[in-house]
Formats: C-alpha cells, sequence, structure tokens
C-alpha cells in the first residue's frame, strides 16, 4: 500500500511524492548528513590537488624520500607514473630493513624512471645502523654521470666508518655541485678528480691518506682537474702520512677549513682566492695567495698558526680569535707576528684574549714598529667573555696599533656593570654599552643609544648577536667554570665557619 501526499492546488504529483521522500530521509538520516558533505569536500581537495601543474607536484615530490613519492602511484591513476618523472632523487637506506631490499629499490626506481625528464640532483643517504654498498654507490654514479646530473649529496649517518668508493664517483664532466658529508675516504685516488665543471665542493669528515713513500713527500693534489672549482669546503678532515698538503685550484675564490687534524703546512696555490676562512684546524703554517681580501681565524684551542711570510697586499676584512691563547710570551710572540703579516688591512676584529695576550709585554710591544697603515676601523669582539669591561690595554699596544693610522677608531661592544643585578652569559649582552674610540682626538663617544630602540630594532640586535655552536659552546663552559669557582669558594667558606664553630663547642664543654 502506497500513500501519496499532495500539498498546495496543483503541481504534478509525481514530483510532490519525490520532494516527500527525500524529507523524510533527510529527517531520518540527519547523522549521515554531514558525513556525506565531508566526502564531498575531500573529493574537492583531491581533485583541487590533482589539477595542479605536473611541473609543481614534481617540485613537491622532490622534497620527499623517494620511496614516498613512489607510493603517491597508489593514489589514483592520475598519480600512477607521477614519481617517474621526479627531477630529485633522494635515496635513504634508513627506510629499509635491510641494504639487499634497498639495492633492489634503487635499481627499479632507476630503471623505470622517466628520462625525457632530465634530473638535476641525486641525493645518496646509508643509515648508521646499516653497511656501506659500494654496489650501490656504482649504480648511483653511473646512472647520474651517464645523464649529465649537476648536482650529487652522498653522505653516511655514521662519521666513524671508513670508506674507500670507488673510481667512477670522481669522474664526470657534468658535475658542478658535489657533496661527501659524514663520510670518511680511506685513500684518495691515485690519480686527480677529474671534475671539469665542478663549482663547489664540500667535504665532511674525510681523511686524506698519502700515498707517496716517504711522509715529508708532498701530497698528489687531487684538486687539479678542477679547473673551475669555485668553492671548497673542508670539514672535520683530517690528514695522514703527510707534512706538506698542497691545494692547487687556478679559480678557486672561496676556502673554508673546520677543525682540520693532523695539519702541519698547507699551500694554498690560487691565485683568485678572495674569500678564507680556518676555524678550529690545527694548523702549523699557511701559505696563501697575497691577493686575499677577507680572512677569518678562529682558533680554540692550541697555538695560533704562523702565517707566510709574503704577506697580503689587499686586505679589506680579517677576524682574529684565539681562545686558546695565554699571557705568555710565546703566545703574544706568535700573535704579533700575525699581526705584522696582516698590514695592509682596513677593517680589523680581535677577540679580548689578544689584547690581554699582547698587553700583558708592553716592553717587547715599545721596541716594535705599527705595521697597519691603512686601519680604518679596529673592533674589540667580546662576545665570549662577560668580564670584558676589566681589559685593559696598555699604552704599548695602543701606539702597536694604531701609530700608523691615526684617524682609526676603535670600537668596543662592553657589558655595562650591574651591581645586585645577576646576569647570565647568555643574556648579558642586553646590558651593553657600545664605546667608540677615536685615537686622532682622544676622545670616547659614547654610542649606548643604539641600543635603546623600538622591538623591532631589538629584535634586529637579538638575531645578530646569535652566536654559533661552538661559541655558544665555549661560552656555557666559561660559565659553568665560573659557577664551579663560586660554589667551591661558598663550600670552602662553610667549612672554615664549622671548623671554628667545632672549635668554640669545644671549649664550651672543657668549661
Amino acid at each position: 500500500m502506497q500513500l501519496f501526499l499532495f500539498y498546495g492546488n496543483g503541481g504534478d504529483p509525481l514530483n510532490r511524492c519525490k520532494s516527500v521522500e527525500i524529507q523524510q530521509r533527510m529527517e531520518f538520516d540527519q547523522d549521515n548528513i554531514r558525513p556525506v558533505v565531508e566526502e564531498e569536500e575531500e573529493e574537492e581537495e583531491e581533485d583541487r590537488l590533482s589539477r595542479l601543474p605536473d611541473e609543481v607536484i614534481r617540485n613537491i615530490l622532490s622534497c620527499i624520500d623517494m620511496k614516498f613519492g613512489v607510493q603517491t602511484c597508489l593514489l589514483s591513476t592520475r598519480w600512477k607514473l607521477v614519481w617517474t618523472s621526479i627531477p630529485c632523487l633522494n635515496f635513504s637506506s634508513r627506510k629499509f630493513g635491510c641494504l639487499q631490499k634497498f639495492s633492489e629499490f634503487v635499481t627499479n626506481v632507476l630503471s623505470k624512471r622517466n628520462n625525457q625528464i632530465q634530473v638535476s640532483s641525486i641525493n645518496l643517504v646509508f643509515s648508521h645502523r646499516q653497511d656501506y654498498c659500494e654496489v650501490i654507490v656504482r649504480k648511483i654514479a653511473n646512472y647520474a654521470f651517464s645523464h649529465n646530473i649537476q648536482q650529487l649529496n652522498v653522505a653516511d649517518d655514521d662519521p666513524n666508518r671508513l670508506h674507500e668508493f670507488p673510481a667512477c664517483l670522481f669522474s664526470s664532466h657534468s658535475l658542478k655541485h658535489f657533496t661527501l658529508r659524514n663520510c670518511c675516504i680511506k685513500s684518495p685516488p691515485t690519480t686527480p678528480w677529474d671534475f671539469p665543471a665542478l663549482t663547489t665542493l664540500h667535504l665532511s669528515y674525510i681523511v686524506l691518506m698519502s700515498n707517496k713513500t716517504t711522509k715529508d713527500s708532498v701530497h698528489d693534489n687531487i684538486f687539479t682537474k678542477c679547473v673551475n672549482l669555485k668553492d671548497l669546503t673542508l670539514e672535520h678532515f683530517r690528514l695522514m702520512g703527510m707534512k706538506v698538503f698542497d691545494m692547487v685550484a687556478p679559480r678557486l675564490s672561496n676556502l673554508i677549513l673546520i677543525e682540520g687534524r693532523n695539519v702541519k703546512v698547507v699551500n694554498v696555490i690560487a691565485p683568485q682566492l678572495e674569500n678564507l676562512t680556518i676555524i678550529d684546524t690545527s694548523l702549523e703554517y699557511l701559505n696563501a695567495p697575497a691577493g686575499v681580501s677577507s680572512l677569518c681565524y678562529k682558533c680554540y684551542y692550541g697555538p695560533p698558526l704562523q702565517l707566510s711570510k709574503d704577506g697580503f697586499h689587499s686586505l679589506n676584512h680579517v677576524n682574529i680569535c684565539c681562545l686558546g691563547c695565554y699571557p705568555v710570551f710565546e703566545d703574544a710572540r706568535k700573535i704579533i707576528n700575525i699581526l705584522q703579516e696582516l698590514h695592509s688591512v682596513k677593517y680589523l676584529t680581535l677577540n679580548v684574549q689578544i689584547i690581554e695576550c699582547i698587553s700583558s709585554f708592553p716592553d717587547y710591544l715599545s721596541h716594535l714598529p705599527s705595521p697597519f697603515g691603512n686601519l680604518i676601523c679596529l673592533s674589540m669582539d667580546s662576545r665570549m667573555n662577560v668580564d670584558a669591561y676589566k681589559v685593559r690595554m696598555c699604552s704599548a699596544a695602543r701606539n702597536f696599533l694604531f701609530d700608523n693610522s691615526p684617524n682609526a677608531t676603535f670600537t668596543m661592544d662592553l657589558p655595562e656593570e650591574t651591581p645586585g643585578l645577576a646576569v647570565t652569559p647568555i643574556d648579558w649582552w642586553r646590558y651593553v654599552r657600545k664605546y667608540t674610540f677615536t685615537v686622532s682626538t682622544a676622545a670616547i663617544v659614547d654610542d649606548s643609544h643604539v641600543f635603546k630602540k623600538t622591538k623591532k630594532d631589538k629584535k634586529k640586535k637579538e638575531e645578530e648577536k646569535k652566536l654559533s655552536r661552538l661559541d655558544a659552546i665555549m661560552v656555557i663552559q666559561r660559565a659553568f667554570r665560573a659557577y664551579v669557582i663560586r660554589r667551591s669558594q661558598a663550600l670552602c667558606l662553610l667549612r672554615d665557619q664549622a671548623v671554628a664553630k667545632g672549635e668554640v663547642l669545644k671549649d664550651l664543654w672543657a668549661c
């Protein structure tokens, strides 16, 4: 039996019946109305993502691991072959249980990739939980160099493992950016690396061993055929079996050496070198081109290095930081020798320890002429010393630095003494006062108003004052050492008081 309801005076009865059925379904299925709407919105969002241009989708997939990129083929038929056209391939063995499955995956991806889309970069990372596989490296290198790749990154999560990479990895006529990060090379190739188009090279945790029979022989240069190399970074590197290391790069403009060990003598043969950075490298002697315009040298441990006698003829900016120097004559002599070789500098930055060291020997400085004839500004970096306001520069040190540059200025960022206020080493710079000392007028200008700006300026200043990892470690070490000293002094005082009270009690009991 069917019941028809009619509303109104006219219209089609069939349409009215359908409206009644829809109304009844909405009344009894109200809980299902919202899910239906959400499913429609999800379908619209999926359609919106699928309607993106192929180039945009490929760029998005280039930022994730290749395993996840391949899994997108299960989304829909639209995504079935998108992964085959990804320009940046990211392979990581940490996503697989064993190297055999990882090797099979790499083989399948490379064999099924759409070669009509040019591959721009390949990233290969080995997990610390798995061993290194030379077969995978050969597959990656052969595919990359046969397809004229421009960027290649090979890394290992475990920096303590030594790998002897195959020779095919060090020969490419199209590679422009090459990174060996967190990897160790047990023995370099017997022939120089053949990278005629290479412009950027970054080597981390590298061990370079000499193939010479005598230890004093000059190491075979590995950069001879890198004729277009401009940026070279050696980080956490170690030299074994050699005392002299030659770096020959005709077009090298930027050289960075970070935490090098067993490094005795380095000869940098690069006539176009402009920027040279040496950070915490146990280097004894450096022979660098005379045309360097920017020099940054930071030594956290051990004595400072010795520069070549030829000197630098066109220095603009120099930053010297020696935290390992002490007020002893040998360290002061080495620092003064470094400063004498930097005679052409215009803007010089020295840390507090250097000023203290050379100021400890005024008699020695009084017999030396001032080497700086082009000096415009000398800045004292006090970020690593919370007691920088206690530093005193002797007149002999001031004459040594400014005699030949009477118009130069001396800038100091020193913390203000704040009695009764506990200031931690991390935020001591908030109470800093900037002083500029003009040598010609012998006047000190207080520029502390620069720190009383708006919140925007303070935020900008905070960003400028951010310490690097090594600087932060040194600040924390100094702060902890000062804390331990204060705590031990307080404990000694309490012990003396306890002993004194004990003697008083003994006298009372004796009475």
